[in-house]
C-alpha cells in the first residue's frame, strides 16, 4: 500500500529546455517512475524536453504551465503506447486516428 500512497506524492525534477533555462517541474512520482520508463524504450530526455517546450513556448498566457502540462501528457500517452506494445493492455483504440472525430461511433 505505501507504494501506491507514494505514486500519488509530488517530486520535482529539473530540465534544461531549448532556450537554455532550467526548469523545474513538480508532478507526481508516477510521472517519473514513467519518464524513466520511456527513457528504456529508446527515447531521449533531450528528444523529449524539446518537443514539449517546441509546442509549449508560443502559448501566449502561460508557456511555463504550457510546458508542465504537455510533458505530463506527453508522458501519459507514451506510458499507454509502450504498454500497448509491451503489455497489450491498452486497448481503448486511443491510438485509432477516429477516436478524436466527431463521426466516430
Amino acid at each position: 500500500m505505501g507504494d501506491i500512497i507514494d505514486l500519488h506524492k509530488q517530486s520535482a525534477c529539473s530540465f534544461r529546455c531549448p532556450d537554455g533555462v532550467t526548469r523545474l517541474i513538480f508532478l507526481e512520482n508516477w510521472y517519473w517512475e514513467n519518464l524513466d520508463w520511456i527513457l528504456t524504450k529508446g527515447e531521449t530526455i533531450e528528444e523529449i524536453i524539446s518537443f514539449c517546450w517546441n509546442l509549449a513556448k508560443d502559448h501566449e498566457r502561460d508557456p511555463e504551465y504550457e510546458f508542465k502540462a504537455t510533458l505530463a501528457y506527453y508522458i501519459h500517452r507514451a506510458s499507454r503506447h509502450y504498454v500497448s506494445i509491451d503489455d497489450k493492455l491498452a486497448n481503448d483504440d486511443w491510438h485509432n486516428p477516429d477516436f478524436m472525430s466527431e463521426t466516430a461511433s
